[in-house]
């Protein structure tokens, strides 16, 4: 135990440091509200450390800059998401280990295992699922018209004909993206990876994924569209996903092999001089000070809005229901205000008013896998509202039908947020429209 004290002993004043942050990272993993990929690079970077020989060597510098990176989390980014907070808490943790490992100030591979260890799955598909779906329709278009197929793309929706082939959420690549890059820092760190070669396995590795995507959406165009195997378009569109990754990962370690496998970091044995007693002292009393700091935070303003939630829908006559205590908390770091209903054949709304772009209006399949729900997705949905994201979500022998919309006072619509945070010109507000239905 005093061996393992002493060679860890700045991971370990980390860790306790950061407490507030592992917290929130292991109800994120319980909750089920993001993919779990993190948890095999949490893994992995243990398996590292308990194959590792070499004792601490951490240079002044290094905790010194540590120690900075603990103070800003604590004091400068007091009202930003917590999951900033926890990026800038890997980055600390990333050249502490990077030094264990590899004897190396910084090491991208770690870094980046680091990152990927915590929940952004949801983050990455709001902020790159939209861009990603836009890019992958577009070049999907290029593959179909060089085939001799006259099609128009606009917006992540491929028109033939009359027919509007759109390509959703789950085939955004955003979990591919996620695993792909696992991969790369998992190769980066395996085989001792420099960092120029890291950045160019990742360059290429992203090259291939969009590309594989691409090729992906133009194979689901045909069963989609009824060309060609409709009957088993359920079965094609979950296969193909697992066919391309696997072309992806045997890409990436041919690459590898061929390319990068000629000349790696050589661990250079110990010869500077480890932290003097002065950095010590400023890295231990950083993380206590960062430990027990609670700066008073700087309470949000009431958006008062003078937008009223619909007393009908569709003809439906909806009777408001009392918010939650949960949701009363949560309710006070949204930018809007929120309320629920329900209608005579016990179908449930949702309304969330927004009057400004922001990453906590949390898509509807986000807040069920949260609780728990088992999620499948449907075509999508068009009515005279516009087009609706669909989704069945099912617990314990319970199914329910979800639909979700967002539409601004012109009457514009979206059908996802990722979609709606990139693509929503200036409203004075957007509507939130989350209906679910017993099955």
């Amino acid at each position: 135990m005093q061996k393992l004290i002493k060679r860890y002993w700045a991971i370990l004043f980390l860790l306790i440091a950061n407490l507030s942050i592992v917290h929130w990272l292991a109800i994120r993993y319980m909750d089920s509200s993001d993919e779990s990929f993190g948890w095999l690079a949490i893994l992995f970077i243990i398996v590292k450390l308990k194959e590792c020989k070499q004792q601490s060597c951490w240079r002044d510098g290094e905790l010194i800059l540590v120690a900075a990176i603990l103070s800003f989390n604590a004091f400068i980014f007091i009202n930003v998401p917590i999951l900033a907070k926890a990026i800038l808490a890997c980055s600390g943790f990333s050249l502490l280990l990077s030094r264990l490992l590899f004897n190396r100030f910084f090491h991208l591979g770690t870094w980046g295992l680091c990152v990927l260890s915590l929940p952004i799955s949801a983050t990455l598909q709001f902020f790159l699922g939209f861009p990603l779906r836009l890019l992958s329709s577009q070049l999907s278009g290029v593959f179909l018209r060089l085939s001799g197929f006259d099609v128009e793309v606009a917006g992540g929706v491929i028109k033939f004909g009359e027919k509007l082939i759109s390509v959703d959420a789950p085939c955004s690549g955003v979990k591919m993206l996620t695993v792909t890059a696992l991969l790369v820092c998992l190769i980066s760190v395996y085989k001792k990876l420099t960092n120029w070669q890291t950045t160019l396995l990742s360059l290429f590795a992203l090259v291939i994924l969009i590309f594989a995507n691409s090729v992906r959406a133009t194979w689901l165009f045909f069963t989609e569209s009824g060309i060609a195997l409709y009957d088993y378009k359920d079965v094609i569109h979950d296969t193909s996903g697992v066919i391309i990754f696997i072309l992806i990962v045997s890409t990436l370690l041919l690459f590898h092999k061929f390319f990068l496998n000629k000349e790696h970091m050589k661990i250079e044995k110990e010869t500077v001089t480890s932290a003097k007693t002065f950095s010590i002292t400023i890295f231990i009393f950083s993380c206590l000070i960062t430990l027990f700091a609670n700066p008073q935070k700087v309470e949000q303003q009431d958006i008062s809005m003078t937008v009223e939630f619909p007393a009908t829908w569709d003809g439906k006559k909806l009777q408001e229901l009392p918010m939650t205590a949960k949701e009363l908390s949560f309710l006070k770091r949204f930018p809007g205000k929120i309320a629920k209903f329900r209608d005579k054949e016990n179908n449930s709304y949702i309304f969330r008013i927004v009057t400004e772009k922001t990453r906590r209006l949390h898509s509807a399949s986000d807040c069920f896998k949260g609780l728990g729900y088992r999620i499948t997705y449907k075509p999508l949905v068009k009515d005279k509202f516009g087009v609706w994201q669909s989704l069945e979500a099912e617990k314990g022998g319970e199914r329910k039908l979800v639909k979700e919309i967002i539409i601004d006072e012109a009457g514009r619509s979206w059908s996802d947020v990722s979609k709606w945070y990139w693509s929503a010109s200036t409203s004075k507000y957007w509507n939130n429209v989350v209906i679910v239905s017993p099955l």
